[in-house]
């Protein structure tokens, strides 16, 4: 997940701010974050700001706290179910088959 989010750990999100998961400021829940980047995407219609992190372990405890909040299954079983409880969860906005192919690609 986190290599398809970060282009292989290559985009400015994982190698400028840490954030490989592409995590935009919550609006809602607790999140560990240093502050948020000056750039904005538009999701979902509405204009987001991508969180920093001081290091992965950082962004990986915020990803935890993400599917605390939003109470993500302990065990899922499969690559196709995870990536079917992010979407149903509202994590991403792409295409179901889309998210699923392109975290595939780096199993």
């Amino acid at each position: 997940m986190a290599k398809y989010e970060s282009g292989n750990y290559t985009n400015t999100l994982a190698k400028e701010y840490y954030n490989v998961f592409s995590m935009t400021m919550p609006r809602s829940r607790p999140e560990i974050s240093i502050g948020a980047t000056g750039e904005t995407s538009l999701i979902d219609n509405q204009v987001n700001q991508w969180q920093i992190y001081n290091s992965y372990t950082m962004a990986l405890k915020d990803l935890f706290l993400y599917f605390d909040f939003m109470d993500f299954p302990d065990k899922v079983n499969s690559v196709d179910l995870f990536v079917r409880e992010l979407k149903d969860r509202g994590y991403f906005t792409a295409p179901y088959y889309q998210y699923l192919n392109g975290v595939k690609n780096y199993i």
